[in-house]
């Protein structure tokens, strides 16, 4: 009979403290939502700076079958005399296949928040489209879709946490990306 107890006792600590990490990551997810959608309008009211890559702009044959293109745009602040990059976008063509990608980074810690992706890749992915919400380098929460809209806000089927190798090469690309951001600045504000 006590053991019962015990076992009942271990399993509704376990259902609370899920619940309540459930609860948590909806507020994070919430709050970083928000957080995008702060820097959308800004970037509308072109209240932050953006630089911009072009690869291929012409898509002039190089020597593959399908002619690729590449973009980056980096959106960035300065918060004193401190460079802050803020938001990055890639778009790559490859024939008739489209991949974009946003990194969404914290404007204090520089960590990654958001990860978004979007292809028309359907040989390569099960799915169009791929939100996933970060805290502390940790995915807390994924999100997938398979409509083909341009829509980066709406539609999306909660899933699984994203598979460890996903997550690995999120962070890692999101690290590239930074690290190439500021060594390429660094470069432009030193003359």
């Amino acid at each position: 009979m006590k053991s019962n107890f015990y076992i009942i006792f271990f399993l509704l600590n376990v259902i609370i403290s899920q619940d309540n990490s459930i609860r948590l990551h909806a507020q994070e997810t919430a709050r970083i939502d928000q957080v995008y959608e702060r820097l959308q309008e800004r970037i509308k009211k072109k209240e932050i700076f953006v630089s911009h890559v072009k690869l291929n702009s012409h898509r002039l044959s190089l020597h593959f079958k399908s002619q690729p293109s590449h973009t980056e745009r980096y959106f960035y602040t300065f918060q004193g005399k401190q460079l802050v990059l803020l938001f990055v976008t890639t778009y790559t063509e490859v024939g008739m296949l489209n991949y974009y990608s946003e990194y969404l980074f914290d404007d204090k810690s520089g960590k990654l928040l958001l990860y978004q992706e979007r292809q028309n890749d359907k040989d390569k992915f099960s799915y169009r489209k791929l939100k996933v919400y970060f805290t502390d380098m940790k995915a807390i929460a994924t999100f997938q879709s398979n409509e083909e809209n341009e829509d980066m806000q709406n539609n999306f089927d909660k899933v699984n946490e994203p598979k460890v190798e996903e997550v690995r090469k999120i962070l890692s690309s999101a690290k590239y990306y930074q690290e190439k951001f500021y060594a390429n600045m660094d470069e432009v504000l030193r003359k």
